[in-house]
């Protein structure tokens, strides 16, 4: 897995890929190459994280859950949001959102914390950031029995036509995560402020998405206040998530299959090209910085 060539009177340690244009298919073509790769690196960081925990696995689980019953308590008991099943309603919208916060704040270190490995071994360095999406995404479906759980405690089943479209929401999911990470990957390794801004951002974006409420509580404000919310492109994605459990979801807060749709894949996909173009263009200048 690991190449190693020494350049130079100095003896820097360089990189030397094989057969890598500067094109995307180039790129993509050598991460398909390097699929293995990918694997490998994703299982690796699962191992560590789970074999340095002494409760391991039951992380993924409790985490989410003791999250889950505090906002429950505040929300759902003290302030009276929501229905009897307002924990399976929380959960459906709070799972994907620990997924993404996870994976965005985790992505401004994503290259300078494997800083020699990414100088040093020949592998496309976009695995690293596809790395990081798919271990995250990993542990996001490790943590899916707790919603499981609660469903099935408050016998709340899921419409079987939605739930035909977790795969495509997950991966339009995964599609906009590697955007904003290779985006915020590449910069913020030169800008290192950029992390803490993004801290700030992420925490800032958890009460701007439906989380903790529905849609049809924003529809109310005025119309130029909606506009703006809907620029979060977590608001598709958290809403179809939740409309798998709660089919009217989407018809309570006015809004079309399409409208919800549409918008969040032009907003992945456009991100997705945003932060692929960025990091190709700023690589020589991170490999100088790490």
């Amino acid at each position: 897995m690991v190449a190693f060539r020494r350049l130079g009177a100095g003896g820097q340690v360089a990189l030397r890929w094989a057969g890598r244009g500067s094109g995307m298919n180039a790129r993509v073509r050598e991460i398909v190459a390097r699929r293995s790769v990918l694997q490998l690196l994703v299982t690796r960081d699962l191992k560590i994280k789970y074999e340095k925990s002494f409760l391991g696995y039951v992380w993924s689980i409790l985490e989410p859950l003791l999250l889950a019953m505090v906002y429950y308590f505040v929300f759902g008991v003290i302030m009276g949001v929501g229905t009897e099943d307002y924990l399976v309603y929380l959960l459906a919208g709070l799972l994907p959102w620990l997924w993404a916060s996870s994976t965005i704040n985790s992505s401004t270190t994503a290259l300078t914390g494997q800083a020699r490995l990414v100088k040093t071994t020949s592998v496309p360095r976009e695995i690293w950031i596809l790395r990081l999406v798919g271990a995250k995404w990993v542990e996001y479906l490790l943590s899916l029995p707790v919603l499981i759980a609660f469903a099935i405690i408050y016998r709340r089943s899921p419409h079987l036509g939605h739930l035909a479209l977790l795969p495509f929401v997950m991966l339009l999911q995964m599609v906009l995560l590697t955007g904003i990470s290779l985006l915020l990957s590449s910069i913020t390794a030169i800008l290192h402020d950029v992390k803490n801004v993004v801290r700030i951002v992420m925490r800032l974006l958890f009460y701007f998405s439906p989380i903790l409420y529905g849609f049809e509580k924003i529809d109310k404000l005025p119309d130029s206040v909606v506009a703006l919310y809907t620029l979060n492109p977590f608001v598709g994605i958290l809403e179809l998530n939740r409309a798998i459990w709660f089919p009217d979801e989407l018809s309570k807060a006015g809004i079309s299959w399409a409208s919800a749709v549409i918008p969040t894949i032009v907003l992945s996909c456009s991100l997705f090209a945003l932060g692929w173009s960025v990091f190709a263009r700023l690589e020589r200048a991170v490999l100088k910085e790490l």
